[in-house]
């Protein structure tokens, strides 16, 4: 017998029986706490309203359903105390007991009851279980330069991360966030309230998630260095994003990026400094005078960047492109304070690459985290929803360089589009299958991965897939989206998210999979025959009547997740280059024979 929750507890022992906890729950609940924490009694609560609170009885954090003190007295959590997210969970005919050394360790026990419960409803298996993390810092990512969840969607979506038990969320917002001068945002419509982001960092805090800010401080710096104040800054006029280290004031704008982030952020560990992807460095006139490499420059400068953040009590955490080939004497240059990290998102090699480089880090004695890819560029900017056969042989493979390395911090990044003046990949939630995959990978890397699919659909969309004679039929992980179009309208849960890939895969088929118009556009170039006409008018009219159908079916799908404004730019960037196919091919119709 197994749980077919994610992630998958560690240790279950299970004793062949089912036992009625109805009764349990007509009773007051007790918690007892070795140090008072509003979060777990807001947490307790959900599962049961009448709850009695006690502190400094035990040591330790407990919560009994059913049966009395003499239970925990019984108990034996002392591995617990080993790991900071561990927790142990009994459930028998005297009741139900989830003990933990940790606030966030009886926290992550009531969410697994919490999801037992969904799914078995009032009987649950006898049980004892002895679960904990893998992985220390395990982070979801926020990519807000381009489309993205509404603020109040945003709030909704925090229990969603906190209930695969990642604890900690990175959030890029660019120009979303009102930082204050130099930095004044024209157009704050779509920015936060310094109230709302208070809210948001009380929502992370309550579910046991860490905010990290993201502050681009070298490169990705489109929305700053568009600014007629900064565009100078810039290595050359037409690299937007780009900032020079050689200028005289790039070295006080990145310090004061640093700085106002930090003030805002005042409870985060860590503020990520970015740095990455600064292609043209080293091509300007100063640069080059400056008889430096391209790694010294990089390196120079991101220490001065390190520096604003250690001067603020943070740790800053950097990507670790720009200086992937350096040697292990140009890296010895860079300042330990900071948490390289190393993201590499294709190929099969990947656990040889990061090992190569890891040991030049381990020599420089400096800090790395792994960073995988819950969705990416992948070589496909019209892509509605992420492409499962790169991301989840990535995650695999980086869990595989995690385990064999020990790295204890894991940012799994989810990008919303290339770079912030490009066209957006999709909707946020149509990644939460991916991101799942990746929080059980952190947290139990030993989990069954055959079955993730339909444990999947199981805890997160309330479908028993493991009753459908469908997944039998060889379907693997990276078939989700297949498989979750066609359940649309079935699922219990996040049906929302069903019917969305559903719209987005009738949008595909005549734009990207079946023949789109450009099989046959090109044609009308070199012959002029009626058969050419009409194999182009056919298609063309196909084309042309699906997207008049599917038009008013995407805006709809798409209104739980997104603003209408964001809902527009959606829109425009999936059917802008149909409708100037359907012109060229109207053009070309439109000729006499």
């Amino acid at each position: 017998m197994k749980l077919t929750i994610v992630p998958q507890p560690k240790q279950m022992d299970f004793y062949g029986n089912m036992i009625d906890i109805s009764a349990f729950f007509n009773h007051e609940a007790q918690l007892f706490l070795q140090n008072r924490d509003k979060r777990l009694t807001y947490h307790a609560k959900r599962l049961c309203s009448a709850l009695i609170e006690k502190e400094n009885v035990y040591h330790g954090f407990h919560l009994v359903f059913g049966g009395g003190e003499e239970q925990i007295q019984k108990n034996s959590f002392e591995k617990c105390q080993q790991y900071i997210d561990a927790y142990r969970l009994d459930v028998n005919a005297q009741g139900i007991l989830i003990s933990a050394a940790s606030p966030q360790g009886l926290f992550y026990g009531i969410i697994t009851l919490e999801r037992m419960r969904e799914q078995y409803g009032c009987r649950l298996p006898a049980v004892s279980i002895f679960d904990y993390a893998s992985v220390k810092v395990r982070c979801d990512y926020w990519d807000l330069r381009s489309i993205h969840p509404p603020f109040e969607k945003l709030l909704a979506n925090i229990p969603v991360i906190a209930g695969c038990k990642l604890n900690a969320v990175v959030v890029e917002y660019e120009d979303k966030l009102r930082i204050g001068e130099p930095f004044c945002i024209e157009n704050q419509t779509f920015s936060f309230s310094p109230q709302q982001l208070e809210q948001m960092k009380e929502r992370c805090a309550l579910w046991f998630l860490e905010l990290i800010p993201l502050q681009q401080t070298f490169g990705h710096l489109e929305y700053v260095l568009k600014d007629p104040r900064f565009s100078s800054l810039r290595e050359t006029p037409s690299a937007v994003g780009e900032m020079c280290p050689c200028k005289p004031q790039a070295t006080e704008v990145a310090r004061a990026l640093v700085q106002n982030m930090a003030k805002r952020h005042p409870e985060s560990r860590y503020i990520h400094i970015g740095c990455d992807e600064v292609w043209s460095l080293g091509t300007c006139k100063q640069c080059a005078e400056s008889g430096k490499s391209r790694v010294q420059l990089f390196i120079e400068f991101v220490n001065q960047i390190i520096e604003a953040a250690a001067e603020q009590g943070k740790t800053p955490p950097l990507w670790h492109d720009m200086f992937e080939h350096a040697t292990e004497e140009e890296l010895a240059q860079l300042d330990r304070r900071a948490v390289v990290c190393i993201w590499i998102y294709n190929g099969n090699d990947l656990v040889t690459r990061v090992r190569e480089f890891a040991q030049r880090l381990d020599a420089a004695k400096i800090t790395y985290w792994a960073c995988p890819a819950v969705r990416a560029w992948d070589c496909d900017d019209r892509q509605n929803y992420p492409v499962l056969s790169e991301r989840i042989n990535n995650i695999r493979l980086w869990s595989q360089a995690v385990q064999e390395l020990g790295i204890q911090g894991v940012i799994n990044t989810n990008w919303a589009d290339c770079f912030a003046l490009a066209k957006p990949y999709g909707v946020y939630e149509a990644s939460f299958y991916p991101m799942y995959y990746a929080a059980e990978k952190c947290w139990n890397p030993q989990a069954d991965d055959e079955d993730f699919i339909k444990r999947f659909f199981h805890d997160f969309h309330g479908y028993a897939a493991e009753d459908d004679p469908t997944f039998s039929r060889g379907y693997r992980n990276e078939d989700y989206f297949e498989l979750c179009a066609g359940l649309a309208g079935k699922l219990s849960k996040h049906d929302d998210i069903a019917q969305l890939i559903r719209t987005m895969r009738k949008f595909e088929l005549p734009t990207m999979r079946y023949f789109p118009l450009t099989v046959v556009l090109y044609r009308q170039e070199f012959f002029s025959s009626s058969d050419e006409r009409g194999s182009l008018e056919n298609k063309y009219l196909a084309v042309k009547n699906t997207l008049q159908q599917v038009e008013p079916e995407m805006k709809r799908v798409l209104a739980p997740f997104l603003s209408d404004y964001s809902i527009q730019q959606y829109m425009r960037s999936r059917f802008l280059v149909e409708e100037l196919l359907l012109k060229q091919a109207e053009g070309y119709l439109s000729q006499k024979e």
